[in-house]
């Protein structure tokens, strides 16, 4: 059943009201006039008498606006006398007037006839609104689907409107970004903002007919985003521009493959390798420079031809027939080729010869890259000694990563061992002091080690160089029989260390590192290969040659290997190496250091009852003086008795805690530097600073760069270079950069001392 109309009468005399509610209400729903107005209802009419119009004449302007962009018709009734009054309301808030009294033909008459024109209104209305809609719809999809930020600008207002797309494209929710022309002006990229505008405000001035400019645009994130822009202008009745309409495109994949593109084109010409492409006949369309280089002719030359012209005579037909065959099958060949050149020389090459094929699977192309094996051919014989070398190499480096890890660990675990006693609050104030020089020294044994196993390739070279300094001996060697007590004890061997005068000091002048590597690797080594019994070391002197002796009661060795096992990677049998592990490196280098120091080493052993090794070195004998009184002389923080301002360079905490506790209980006050940058700012506003410790690796500006600009202005101030950095050449970089002294990192808290007393005594 349909609905009835609604009519809304608006009439206060009640006797004309009901008059006319009695001539309607069969037909319509009659809403009256106690519930107007409600903003809650919708009315199909509205019927008002002449008198009342006034009174409601805002609330039905109101009401039609609400109704708004529906028809709502108005019918006014009106006696003969008021009939001029009421026509001037016409077309402004009324549609229809009916002069009283009305009877029901003609009443109905002129309110179906305002219904009807409300409901073609209507169905006119849904129409136009579906249409739009979906244009728009189908617009919306279009710029969507084709990645096109939209653009228009309001040259009079200066206003400009982005399209959804167009602020996506940019990373912006449509209600993020305003429609302001800052906006586009502020995210062009600073290197692009003034050619843009000059192109922009030139084709305002004089327009050409095809606008279009690439430029770079930030995104959200702050990345910058490739611009294609197109736009036209549209012009008002005088001819004058008013709007410009344009679409931003992101084009930076396309950049970036433009950029691609550019590279490998550049890369194939400028290759070494000679390339040539063929079409699907075989006729050549491109060569590089590396084919002309190779081949003698031109690109003038080939370009046409078929590559028959290089063949050199030495393949057959067959095998040119078999190459064919392969690359029109669609399959890749590979092989090598001996070609004659412009000159009529012979040259081999190693060819690969793809095919190419189109969207459907179709040749199309063939693409052959050759690099030229002339000379490797004639060395043949040399690559076969070469490929022998290669894999013994292989070998070798397999054996020496095995050494990193037996040379490294051998400290270390004396360092991680011992370090766990020390949290042990029963530990006795006796055994804590024992411990700790025991991971002191494995510290440093561990540190010359590492430094040690670097410089391996640089014994075969002749290039590892005898660091001589004054140590106290018998310390030295109590102190490598505590490293490897226990883990003698764990195998049942009784360890012993024998001495010259073990209750006195006995300083002896050679390479501290390098003899207790010898010693650990000579130690290690015979508690390793020991099962039972014991082992012993220690020394004697001979004049001015210190003879030190390493015994065990092992495996011992047959004769045969005594000269083997001194050579690098080897080792008694392949059973040995798996029973007991190790890459055989440790006596090499030993041997190598041994001799290195003007000494010679050499064992006695037999199968079964053990071995012990012997090596000499030479040495001078320093005077004798205690232990403790030259560890005081060597740099004492109570030495520095004048309060002393120090520029720390330094971007580690931790290294720059560690300098904070070696320089603790001084009158040294310290000032940090981060990086060179406030380093170099530091020195110019304080004057009271008195030596700089400049780390060489820092952020920003390095310390080689800093230390430059201060000698600009404070020529005399002392500088000592502290870096990890250890090699030769890095310490006579620091040295031309204008450092007066260098300290290798880590270093101990006497040489730092000594380093900063010498430079400020100067």
């Amino acid at each position: 059943m349909d609905r009835k109309s609604k009519i809304l009468v608006l009439i206060e005399q009640s006797q004309d009201y009901k008059l006319l509610t009695t001539l309607l209400e069969r037909d319509y729903e009659i809403i009256s006039p106690e519930t107007f107005p409600d903003e809650t209802l919708y009315y199909d009419l509205i019927i008002i008498n002449g008198l009342s119009h006034s009174r409601y004449k805002n609330i039905l302007v109101e009401e039609k606006s609400r109704a708004n962009p529906l028809f709502l018709p108005v019918l006014i009734l009106t006696g003969k006398k008021d009939v001029d009054i009421a026509a001037g309301f016409l077309w402004k808030t009324v549609d229809e007037l009916i002069v009283l009294p009305v009877n029901k033909t003609e009443l109905h008459a002129r309110v179906e006839m305002l219904l009807r024109t409300r409901k073609q209104s209507i169905e006119l209305e849904y129409s136009h609104s579906r249409i739009l809609k979906q244009n728009q719809e189908q617009l919306n999809l279009a710029v969507k689907a084709a990645n096109v930020g939209l653009w228009d600008w309001n040259l009079e207002t200066n206003k400009v409107y982005f399209s959804p797309e167009w602020k996506k494209q940019i990373g912006f929710e449509d209600n993020e970004i305003s429609d302001e022309l800052r906006e586009w002006s502020d995210r062009v990229h600073p290197e692009d903002i003034e050619r843009c505008v000059s192109i922009v405000n030139d084709y305002l001035k004089n327009p050409w007919p095809d606008y279009n400019l690439e430029f770079r645009f930030r995104h959200k994130s702050g990345t910058y985003l490739w611009i294609y822009t197109q736009a036209s202008l549209i012009y008002n009745d005088e001819g004058k521009p008013v709007r410009m309409l344009g679409s931003h495109v992101d084009i930076t994949e396309c950049k970036k493959n433009e950029a691609k593109l550019k590279l490998y084109t550049r890369a194939l010409e400028q290759s070494p390798v000679s390339l040539n492409i063929t079409d699907f006949n075989g006729n050549i369309i491109y060569v590089n420079s590396g084919f002309t280089k190779l081949s003698g002719y031109s690109f003038e030359e080939v370009v046409g031809k078929k590559p028959r012209f290089l063949n050199s005579g030495i393949q057959t037909n067959e095998f040119y027939k078999e190459l064919w065959e392969t690359i029109t099958a669609g399959n890749n060949w590979m092989g090598e080729l001996c070609n004659k050149n412009k000159n009529g020389n012979l040259y081999w090459v190693q060819a690969n010869i793809s095919p190419v094929f189109d969207s459907k699977g179709n040749i199309t192309n063939f693409v052959a890259i050759k690099e030229d094996i002339t000379e490797k051919k004639k060395m043949v014989d040399e690559l076969i000694v070469a490929k022998e070398k290669a894999e013994e190499s292989d070998n070798l480096k397999t054996a020496f990563i095995h050494n990193i890890s037996h040379e490294i660990r051998t400290p270390l675990n004396a360092i991680v061992g011992f370090s766990g006693f020390l949290s042990d609050p029963k530990l006795s104030s006796e055994k804590r002091a024992q411990f700790t020089d025991i991971i002191i020294q494995s510290s440093d044994q561990l540190l010359s080690i590492i430094d040690d196993i670097f410089k391996v390739a640089t014994l075969e070279a002749g290039q590892e160089k005898v660091h001589i300094k004054e140590f106290e001996l018998n310390s030295k060697l109590q102190l490598l029989y505590n490293q490897y007590r226990i883990k003698a004890a764990k195998q049942n061997i009784d360890l012993k260390v024998k001495l010259l005068e073990p209750d006195t000091q006995f300083f002896i002048t050679t390479d501290e590192t390098k003899l207790t590597q010898i010693l650990s690797n000579l130690i290690s080594n015979a508690i390793k290969f020991t099962k039972q019994g014991y082992v012993n070391f220690g020394y004697s002197l001979k004049g001015n040659t210190l003879e030190f002796f390493v015994e065990d009661t092992g495996i011992g060795i047959p004769a045969q290997m005594h000269d083997e096992i001194f050579k690098r990677f080897r080792q008694v049998e392949t059973m040995v190496a798996r029973i007991y592990g190790g890459s055989g490196l440790g006596l090499s280098i030993s041997k190598a250091y041994v001799e290195l120091m003007g000494g010679k080493i050499w064992l006695k052993s037999e199968v079964e009852k053990g071995s012990t090794f012997y090596f000499t070195i030479s040495h001078k004998n320093p005077e004798n003086k205690a232990f403790s009184e030259r560890q005081e002389g060597n740099g004492s923080l109570k030495e520095i008795k004048q309060i002393t301002t120090l520029l720390v360079a330094e971007d580690e905490d931790t290294n720059f805690m560690l300098l904070e506790e070696l320089l603790a209980g001084s009158n040294i006050i310290i000032i940090r530097a981060i990086n060179g940058i406030e380093a170099v700012e530091i020195c110019k506003t304080n004057k009271e600073i008195d030596l700089i410790l400049m780390d060489i690796k820092m952020p920003v500006m390095d310390g080689c760069e800093a230390t430059k600009q201060i000698r600009q202005f404070l020529p005399g101030l002392p500088i000592i270079a502290q870096t990890a950095y250890t090699t030769d050449t890095d310490k006579n970089k620091a040295l031309m950069a204008g450092c007066n002294d260098f300290i290798s990192k880590p270093f101990k808290q006497e040489a730092l001392i000594s380093k900063i007393k010498e430079q400020l005594q100067k």
